[in-house]
């Protein structure tokens, strides 16, 4: 609801590389924290998934900006869904990696 919320006020505006830009620093953010707080406070559960859910906002928000960016754009429809969905397979790799370095 929050990330929906972040990217219709974001689509409205008319820069979409700032908010992709806000929203990849966000994710980036969630996921050096979630390191700090996995090193540092092993046993906590709370602090994981606080900063995984700030991993996933950061995803949410920027994922339905490069989908639309990705389908204006003027290459081909191979390249375009090829780099959207290296994005998202990329962000499932480090949520999976955050995921495993708590453990």
């Amino acid at each position: 609801m929050i990330a929906m919320h972040c990217v219709k006020t974001g689509l409205q505006k008319p820069s979409v590389k700032k908010l992709v830009t806000i929203a990849v620093c966000t994710s980036l953010g969630g996921a050096i924290l979630g390191l700090i707080f996995s090193l540092l406070f092993p046993h906590v559960l709370f602090y994981f998934i606080l900063t995984l859910m700030i991993f996933a906002l950061g995803n949410a928000v920027s994922f339905a900006p490069l989908q639309r960016l990705a389908i204006e754009a003027s290459n081909p429809m191979g390249a375009r869904m090829a780099v959207l969905s290296s994005m998202m397979s990329g962000s499932g790799t480090r949520g999976s990696l955050m995921a495993g370095s708590f453990l």
